[in-house]
């Protein structure tokens, strides 16, 4: 299918692996039991290399969390309980688990360029017990909620990765006001990746 793209005009490949990834240590319990091997992985890297496709990890560490919080013993991270969705972003054990899993990912992905932190479609932010009690207090919005944790992510992968960029979807900050996103620091750490499944894309909105 590589030299399909290439033929088509493609020159980058998107890679969002979810628990094909072959996952090790503490990690080990997000792998599916048909996951990539390691030297699958390389054989991958290779043949996108031959085909003139650029290799974009993707790690989903906000949203779309359900091959992550599924699991029994990381359920206590879901941002509301019932809902393996969306990571609580008040735990510092969630940062950290996502820190580990972008960590092992870039591993077998040395020198990529770019390294993409999802973070599209965060539903149900603000609704958990502890996002509720944050919300109370002054100036806090969900708004500033999502911005914080994205930098947070964008800046582990930076401090670790200084050469990587990353890249976040578009649709939490759609919504944003240009102050506001430019007031958080998150516009200098990421470049935005712009999702749509209209044929009559709004590009300007």
């Amino acid at each position: 299918v590589f030299p399909l793209f290439h033929a088509l005009g493609a020159n980058g490949l998107l890679l969002e692996y979810e628990d094909m990834f072959p996952y090790d240590g503490r990690l080990r319990l997000l792998r599916a039991k048909h996951a990539y091997s390691p030297p699958e992985i390389k054989e991958i890297l290779h043949l996108a290399t031959l085909n003139k496709l650029e290799v974009i990890p993707l790690v989903q560490t906000f949203g779309h969390m359900e091959f992550v919080l599924k699991h029994e013993a990381l359920a206590h991270l879901r941002e509301v309980a019932l809902f393996p969705n969306t990571l609580n972003p008040h735990e510092a054990e969630a940062l950290a688990l996502v820190g580990a899993m972008v960590s092992q990912v870039m591993e077998l992905h040395p020198g990529a360029r770019w390294f993409h932190v999802g973070c599209d479609e965060v539903y149900y932010l603000g609704e958990g017990e502890a996002s509720r009690r944050w919300l109370q207090q002054e100036h806090n919005t969900k708004a500033r909620l999502c911005l914080s944790h994205i930098k947070a992510v964008a800046c582990h992968v930076l401090a670790r990765h200084p050469a990587t960029r990353p890249l976040v979807w578009d649709d939490m900050l759609r919504s944003i006001p240009e102050d506001q996103l430019s007031a958080s620091g998150v516009p200098q750490l990421v470049e935005p990746v712009l999702w749509d499944y209209g044929a009559d894309l709004d590009v300007h909105g």
